[in-house]
């Protein structure tokens, strides 16, 4: 049991020494593409090969917060086309959120890294000084990028922010630490569907209150849509689409 211990935190030290020249290699492409905005399209898959193995890595090496925040530059750099001063200054702050656990070498748990998540920008295809007050979060749950890419640029001309999972265990990560103010998942999910993630929103202590809409092409009289918890939106796919997600950001905000 000793050795396999031992074995273990020698792993956790390799994956941490692995992830100090990960992110300095991300640091330095991003100082340089501030110099060269031009260099996006070579270096910014470079940048996303680095983010996407410490996000997969960080679970496994119970460093869940590196996950947390290599999910949330993912996502940022994925909706870019092209990078500016300020695009590099805040991917810049993602990669030093996750140098800084690097180097403390210690998770820092789930209440520090939400505070940690608040903190860092998030991508706006708006001038986010036009709009007042807080800006609102929605977290898109979808394995289909047609959709994602629908609900994203219709939450966005709303002036609405748009977060993304893949699938329900990663959603369920970033409603607690992130606390979106609106969950939009589809039916459609791998391993736990939609409807099974929305009961179990509503079951868990953490996030029984969260406000959260399934996007379906299911009719209004579908068994499933019946059964839904009360107070869950529906967002029908097709004609009604524009509608729904009105009335239903309407019922929210």
């Amino acid at each position: 049991m000793a050795a396999a211990e031992d074995m273990l935190q020698q792993l956790i030290q390799e994956f941490l020494d692995d992830a100090v020249d990960r992110i300095s290699k991300v640091q330095v492409m991003l100082s340089n593409l501030r110099t060269d905005p031009s260099k996006f399209g070579e270096l910014g898959l470079d940048i996303r090969r680095e983010i996407h193995s410490l996000k997969g890595m960080g679970t496994s090496f119970d460093f869940p917060s590196i996950s947390l925040i290599a999910h949330r530059f993912e996502d940022y750099i994925s909706r870019l086309s092209e990078v500016d001063d300020q695009s590099c200054t805040d991917l810049l702050k993602y990669a030093d959120a996750i140098a800084e656990v690097v180097d403390k070498r210690k998770d820092p748990g789930t209440e520090k890294v939400t505070k940690i998540i608040q903190d860092l920008p998030v991508y706006t295809p708006f001038d986010p000084s036009s709009v007042t007050g807080r800006i609102a979060r929605v977290l898109v749950v979808t394995r289909n990028k047609t959709i994602s890419r629908a609900l994203s640029r219709e939450l966005a001309a709303c002036g609405y922010l748009a977060l993304n999972a893949n699938d329900a265990i990663e959603a369920i990560r970033i409603i607690i630490t992130s606390k979106p103010d609106l969950v939009l998942t589809s039916a459609v999910l791998d391993i736990i569907d939609g409807f099974d993630l929305i009961r179990a929103l509503k079951g868990i202590a953490a996030t029984r209150t969260q406000r959260v809409a399934v996007v379906t092409s299911y009719d209004r009289d579908h068994p499933e849509l019946r059964d839904l918890p009360e107070g869950v939106g529906v967002v029908r796919l097709g004609a009604s689409f524009s509608n729904d997600l009105g009335d239903t950001l309407a019922d929210v905000f």
